[in-house]
């Protein structure tokens, strides 16, 4: 069902602050997605983002900190397994330009986003 982790999000106050802390003293490289209040960073084959929540951000993702999205082989499937076995669903799965995903908690009520980049 997983396949790798598709990447982890820190949530930042301040995106420029941020960036010139992961940028100028870490030493990351901004790579794939950009925007105003987002920035990824591939690190080891991975994905490291950055981003600032907007006002509309649903209210699961607020006070979290961090999560982590794992990329899976089939959404659809995953969505059934999930549903079948009660696991709590926050959101979707929902379409976004480049992927799909479902978001999830886990026991302790940790977020997981669970992550499908479209072919």
């Amino acid at each position: 069902m997983i396949k790798s982790i598709a990447f982890t999000v820190y949530v930042v106050s301040d995106l420029a602050r941020a960036r010139r802390f992961y940028e100028d003293v870490l030493g990351l490289t901004p790579e794939g997605l950009s925007s105003e209040n987002f920035q990824e960073y591939g690190v080891g084959g991975g994905t490291f983002a950055i981003g600032c929540l907007p006002e509309n951000a649903p209210d699961f993702f607020k006070n979290r900190g961090s999560s982590i999205a794992f990329e899976v082989e089939d959404l659809d499937a995953t969505h059934a397994r999930m549903k079948e076995l009660n696991v709590p669903i926050l959101s979707g799965p929902s379409d976004y330009p480049g992927c799909r995903m479902l978001v999830i908690t886990d026991p302790d009520n940790n977020v997981i986003t669970l992550h499908q980049i479209k072919q």
